[in-house]
């Protein structure tokens, strides 16, 4: 019975450093594409700056000021939308 085991695990292991191998190939494959370029571009171009510092601390200093009521009178959900509603407006005008 114990031969059995150890044949099972080594044929196991064979099989999983098998798949290993295989995935590590389809991942160099992956890396040498053009769609993997386009993706990392894309995750580049998401953490880029659009706007500069003056400009989002202008829309924080807007932002605030545009909302009247206090947090615990409509909810804190609710301010946080009218907050961010009130800055992306200030950043895209």
């Amino acid at each position: 019975m114990g031969r059995i085991k150890k044949l099972l695990d080594e044929q196991t292991y064979i099989m999983s450093l098998g798949e290993e191998q295989e995935l590590n190939k389809e991942f160099e494959d992956f890396k040498n594409s053009q769609e993997y370029v386009a993706k990392v571009n894309e995750e580049f171009n998401l953490h880029k700056s659009k706007y500069s510092d003056a400009e989002v601390d202008n829309a924080i200093k807007y932002a605030f000021e545009c909302i009247q009521l206090p947090p615990e009178e409509i909810g804190i959900n609710v301010y946080q939308k009218l907050w961010r509603q009130h800055f992306y407006e200030i950043l895209n005008s």
